[in-house]
């Protein structure tokens, strides 16, 4: 059995090769969606390794731009078009580290054959028809923009919503089956949601949960992407994990923790190595 990971990748091409180099039990594919801003070269170290894929669709992505779905969506589409029968498909930024051995992520990810392995919550979906509910210009860059952006709020109204979704989300990342992952690609396609999509705001951290909560696929959804994060000073994007860290982390039960920088603290990983020397047992599968 083999399992997809799909890394969203804006960090060091070093930091990058650890964390496959980490997950490299003949398992695991890893499919690599770069930043187009990247320059392609600068990951040559990567290219020997049998199974890195580099995802052939590349997005300049915008951090809370529709253009971060758009990168996910490409490389899971790529995944899907592969035609390798995977028993998952896992999204994590290449910021994130695994938490165990590349062989308990194994056994844990076979504990939830079939499920849907995704992070929602009511609370933080109240925040979401501000999110779609005008229209955002965040992957357009051009001088006098926010004007611009209330400006076509004002002339144009509010956005036409999809009326069969009741929203919610909380997080872009997660582990989805290649049935669920292709319902979503066709939902998204059928519909033409591209129109409505892209002019909202952070869309990647609810259009996943909402397709599939509205779905067949609820009945498989386990509500919680076993990611491991804490929330920055800002409460909106992701404190840089450090040693200071290390006993939430380790003692958590995430397979993956985010986010990690080895230019701020290279430590906390050696750490985590460290004591996935001993074997941690998990939940009983009774």
């Amino acid at each position: 059995m083999r399992y997809a990971l799909l890394i969203i990748n804006h960090v060091s091409p070093l930091q990058t090769k650890r964390l496959i180099e980490r997950l490299n039990n003949d398992y695991f594919d890893f499919y690599i969606q770069l930043d187009k801003k990247t320059d392609l070269k600068s990951y040559a170290i990567l290219k020997d390794i049998r199974n890195v894929i580099f995802i052939g669709k590349r997005i300049t992505v915008t951090p809370g731009g529709y253009s971060a779905l758009k990168a996910n969506l490409a490389g899971l589409s790529q995944i899907i078009e592969s035609e390798i029968r995977y028993h998952s498909i896992s999204l994590i930024s290449g910021s994130d580290y695994p938490t165990k051995r590349a062989d308990e992520i194994c056994d844990f990810l076979n504990i939830y054959k079939g499920k849907q392995l995704i992070a929602y919550d009511e609370s933080w979906s109240q925040n979401i028809p501000e999110k779609i509910s005008k229209y955002y210009l965040t992957d357009y860059h051009f001088t006098g923009k926010q004007f611009a952006e209330r400006l076509l709020n004002k002339i144009s109204g509010k956005p036409e919503i999809p009326k069969m979704l009741k929203f919610i989300g909380k997080s872009a990342y997660w582990t989805i089956t290649p049935n669920c992952a292709t319902y979503v690609l066709a939902y998204i396609d059928r519909l033409e949601l591209d129109s409505f999509l892209k002019f909202t705001n952070g869309s990647d951290e609810f259009v996943f949960q909402s397709i599939i909560m509205n779905s067949p696929y609820h009945e498989e959804v386990v509500n919680s992407n076993y990611r491991y994060t804490e929330p920055a000073s800002d409460s909106i994007t992701s404190k840089t994990l450090t040693v200071k860290d290390f006993n939430k982390i380790i003692f958590s039960d995430s397979i993956f923790a985010g986010k990690f920088d080895i230019t701020v603290d290279y430590e906390i990983l050696d750490m985590i190595d460290k004591a996935n020397q001993i074997k941690i047992l998990y939940r009983s599968q009774k």
